[in-house]
């Protein structure tokens, strides 16, 4: 069972159009989760080892709040994106798309070796931490596009804009939020 699943992950490294089509056909839901926590964990590190620790610190109440996060954010991020296709114009499965967007969020897990690589080789430097964060998150938006490409049958302009879709609806929402706050001060 467990080769079973490596071979869902090494698909999706080696041979991404092969693990888009057994994706379609079973979606590997466990190996799934397994990464997005996984994911999960890399950060966490990453973020405690840079001095960027979240909400309640470094602490094993903090870890699971990250992993509950990771889990829902990635759930509620794949049902929009997976919407955000359909509107599109592509076909494709929800769930497969969730399962393969836990793939690709394994990029967050190596920001932890990123990190201490960062520090051993540029202590002093405050901006390595934010550059560092800022390609790890370019590399995970890579490999959503790619999945997105691959799952619903589109070119690479058209997944990175379905992909690139909700996070442009929250920083408007989040604009406007702060401009209806602003109307309201004076």
């Amino acid at each position: 069972m467990a080769s079973v699943g490596l071979d869902a992950f090494y698909d999706f490294v080696e041979d991404p159009a092969r693990s888009a089509e057994a994706a379609r056909r079973r979606p590997p839901v466990a190996l799934a989760l397994a990464a997005y926590v996984a994911s999960a964990a890399g950060l966490f590190a990453a973020q405690a080892l840079s001095g960027r620790a979240a909400l309640l610190g470094v602490s094993w109440p903090a870890f699971a709040f990250s992993a509950a996060w990771t889990l829902g954010a990635g759930a509620l991020f794949s049902a929009v994106v997976h919407l955000a296709a359909e509107a599109a114009g592509g076909r494709g499965s929800a769930l497969a798309l969730f399962s393969l967007f836990g793939f690709a969020r394994l990029g967050w897990a190596l920001s932890l070796p990123a990190a201490l690589m960062a520090r051993a080789f540029l202590p002093d430097a405050g901006w390595a931490p934010g550059l560092l964060f800022a390609l790890v998150s370019l590399w995970v938006f890579v490999l959503e596009a790619r999945t997105v490409r691959l799952l619903y049958g589109f070119g690479r302009a058209r997944a990175a804009a379905v992909v690139l879709a909700p996070y442009a609806a929250a920083g408007l929402a989040v604009l406007l939020a702060f401009a209806a706050m602003a109307w309201s001060a004076f």
